[in-house]
């Protein structure tokens, strides 16, 4: 069974890269646009893997992060934030994501975390 990522970014032209991308490396992708339908989103399609923008529009993706790491339901599955503000990868530990990619990113760079966290 392959692999399932759930994107969650604001911009929908990067969902529909990475979407188009994390296919082509033989994931099952689904995407979400705002933080709204989250939780809906990983009831439903039980994700291995969230990746997760910082900068949700009006939300703070650290806070979703949080969020899903204080849910009993949500708490096990790895969350790898991204952002182009690097110096906020400090903060990401913090809410309990288990890593971070500071946008522009490589698709090999993305690729080569997405895989350490899912064999983790």
């Amino acid at each position: 069974m392959n692999s399932r990522i759930l994107v969650v970014d604001d911009e929908n032209d990067i969902l529909e890269v990475l979407e188009l991308v994390l296919r082509e490396e033989g994931f099952e992708v689904e995407t979400a646009s705002n933080v709204d339908s989250i939780f809906s989103k990983i009831e439903e399609f039980h994700p291995n893997l969230i990746l997760l923008d910082v900068f949700l529009g009006e939300y703070d993706g650290r806070k979703v992060c949080s969020s899903i790491k204080t849910n009993n339901k949500t708490r096990d599955i790895p969350v790898i934030m991204l952002s182009a503000y690097s110096s906020l990868s400090g903060s990401i530990k913090e809410v309990g994501a288990e890593d971070f990619i500071p946008k522009p990113f490589s698709i090999y760079t993305l690729i080569d975390h997405i895989q350490r966290q899912i064999s983790a």
